[in-house]
C-alpha cells in the first residue's frame, strides 16, 4: 500500500484573516503549551453512500502552527515521523472511526428542530394574546411586576 502513495506529499493549510486576528490568535497560542497536540481525522463519504472512509489522520503539535503563524507565507515542515501510518493514533489515542462530524452535525440540526417546533406551539399562544389586548396588557404586566405580585394574583 505504502508503495502506491506518491513519494512526496504536500499538505496546505491557510489562515485568511486579517492582521489583527492573527495576531490575537498568536497570542492565545504563545499562552498554550506547544507541545499540546491537535488531532484531526478526515472523513470521506463516497457518492453511493455506502460507509465513510478515513481519508487522513493528522496529530500535529501545536508548535508547528505558532510556527507557520510567526512566519507567514513560508513554508513550515512537518517531520517524517509524524506522517508515518499509526503516528497519529501513538500520539493522540484511538480516533474515532466512521463518520462522528455528521453524526455531530445530526444530532444539532435534530435539537435545532425541536427548537423549531416549540417555537410553532408558541405561536398559537402570541395569536391569542395579540388577539385579546386586555390579556397582553395584563401579561406584561405580571412581566414587570415582582415576583411575589404573581404568587399574590394566583394566591386570592
Amino acid at each position: 500500500f505504502n508503495d502506491m502513495l506518491p513519494q512526496e506529499t504536500h499538505i496546505k493549510f491557510y489562515l485568511s484573516v486579517s492582521t489583527k486576528t492573527q495576531t490575537k490568535i498568536a497570542g492565545r497560542l504563545a499562552s498554550l503549551d506547544l507541545s499540546v497536540p491537535l488531532c484531526a481525522q478526515i472523513e470521506h463519504t463516497p457518492p453511493q453512500g455506502k460507509g465513510a472512509e478515513v481519508l487522513l489522520r493528522l496529530c500535529l503539535p501545536l508548535e508547528l502552527y505558532a510556527n507557520a503563524l510567526a512566519q507567514p507565507g513560508t513554508t513550515v515542515d512537518v517531520p517524517q515521523e509524524m506522517l508515518m501510518p499509526g503516528a497519529a493514533e501513538r500520539r493522540c489515542g484511538q480516533f474515532s472511526v466512521g463518520v462522528g462530524l455528521r453524526e455531530a452535525l445530526w444530532s444539532i440540526a435534530m435539537h435545532e428542530l425541536l427548537q423549531l417546533l416549540l417555537d410553532l406551539l408558541h405561536l398559537p399562544l402570541l395569536v391569542a394574546l395579540v388577539a385579546a389586548p386586555w390579556r397582553l396588557s395584563s401579561c406584561l404586566h405580571f412581566l414587570a411586576s415582582p415576583a411575589l405580585h404573581w404568587l399574590k394574583y394566583i394566591g386570592e
